[in-house]
């Protein structure tokens, strides 16, 4: 009779405390999946907003040169402009830089 209850004992996992550690073992699985569920959702929400960053970025950057393209083509305009109308002072003007260009290369 005592051999039928410790039989039944192992079959069930009693009396050894394996039903007790499975268990435990069990909880733990289940905390480490929620653990990892809630990293992924982290990691997604990250990547959305670092996607979204990097577009506002992008569309900073596109404003910004465009802005600066055009104030290039401006300054080109006045610059041909003022060479037209004073080609003698421009030839001063650009003398005068090229002379002072060279001596800061001779240093």
């Amino acid at each position: 009779m005592a051999e039928r209850q410790q039989s039944r004992e192992r079959a069930s996992g009693e009396g050894n405390g394996f039903a007790l550690g499975f268990s435990q073992a069990t909880e733990a699985v289940d905390k480490l999946c929620a653990v990892v569920n809630q990293a992924t959702s982290a990691i997604k929400d990250l990547t959305q907003v670092s996607e979204e960053w990097v577009q506002q970025a992008q569309g900073r950057a596109h404003d910004v040169a465009k802005q600066l393209g055009q104030q290039s083509d401006w300054a080109t305009g006045k610059i041909t402009e003022t060479v037209e109308h004073n080609p003698m002072a421009s030839l001063v003007v650009a003398f005068v830089l090229g002379f002072f260009m060279a001596s800061l290369i001779k240093r």
